[in-house]
């Protein structure tokens, strides 16, 4: 495994989106500015990569547009790159620090009330919940239509099956909704037969809300004896979550997915609170792809994986 191929999966999240050709160059943009800024040696070693872009916006669209959730796809697109340039900006990790966020133009507390009053009741609610429905919809349609969950599960195990079946050293991150289809594929190719006989290295999740209750209850293996219940094929779990990101309001996952640990499945899962600049139409938008993937604790954490370490060093 020390020669291994190198191979850095990427999954997006709910919610409408460019189409792949403008989506996939801004996440790389990010993520390769991030690594600019604070791991310079390691950029060469980051574009030489096999990097893998599972794209399932399509799917997530006729969802969106039976809800009439509409947008100016054009200016939303132009938003996400003014955002994009406004954290390229940013040349220093101190910039990313508590003080900057809280001192962001125009901050508004919107998203952390949302969440500070809705938090106590989605982790009792079921997944038929119309709640569920109003603030993920996308979640909700993956629960319910299993042909429309097959089909956005096979556009990432397309990618993980041969990247785990060949021994490939992968790194998969994933963001929002993206990590509950990460999720599963894990668990899907952990329990088949015959299971994959190589781990993923690392998983990094980003904005996830897999530390809900509401949202583990319904996934795949959830109903299963402990034993059964998790994937058995990653190594490193890293969870990044930002404040005020109301998907990932429960910021940590380590002490729901303790059993991983407990039952030797896994070897470190460790959690990471940040504070996520990234701006929507100029407001503070803590939950967006790019901010996440352009700061420093990803960063780290992806450059860590391209030495050949994982640590999850100090930023």
């Amino acid at each position: 495994m020390a020669n291994a191929k190198q191979h850095l999966i990427l999954v997006h999240g709910r919610g409408r989106k460019p189409s792949r050709e403008e989506l996939q160059p801004l996440w790389h943009q990010a993520l390769r500015r991030g690594i600019e800024r604070d791991h310079p040696k390691q950029l060469p070693k980051l574009d030489a990569l096999a990097t893998s872009f599972v794209y399932y916006g399509d799917l997530l669209q006729p969802v969106l547009d039976e809800l009439g959730r509409t947008c100016d796809p054009q200016l939303d697109l132009a938003d996400l790159q003014t955002a994009l340039a406004e954290l390229a900006a940013l040349d220093s990790t101190k910039q990313f620090r508590s003080q900057h966020y809280y001192r962001m133009k125009r901050r508004s507390g919107k998203s952390k009330l949302l969440a500070n009053l809705t938090a106590p009741f989605a982790n009792t609610l079921r997944a038929e919940d119309p709640f569920i429905g109003k603030m993920a919809p996308e979640l909700l349609a993956y629960r319910r239509d299993q042909s429309f969950a097959s089909e956005v599960r096979e556009r990432l195990l397309t990618v993980l099956r041969p990247a785990l079946e060949n021994g490939e050293d992968t790194l998969l991150l994933a963001h929002c909704m993206g990590s509950v289809v990460a999720f599963e594929c894990l668990w899907l190719l952990s329990h088949r037969d015959p299971a994959p006989q190589h781990k993923l290295k690392v998983l990094l999740t980003v904005g996830s809300p897999l530390a809900s209750d509401a949202v583990r209850k319904g996934m795949l293996g959830a109903t299963r004896r402990v034993q059964e219940r998790y994937p058995r094929n990653v190594t490193h779990w890293f969870n990044v979550a930002a404040e005020d990101d109301y998907v990932c309001h429960d910021m940590t996952v380590a002490n729901d997915f303790d059993p991983m640990l407990g039952n030797r499945y896994i070897s470190r899962l460790e959690d990471f609170g940040v504070f996520n600049l990234a701006r929507r139409y100029g407001r503070p938008n803590p939950h967006n792809a790019l901010g996440y993937l352009i700061h420093p604790r990803t960063a780290t954490l992806v450059a860590d994986w391209l030495k050949g370490a994982t640590r999850g060093s100090a930023v």
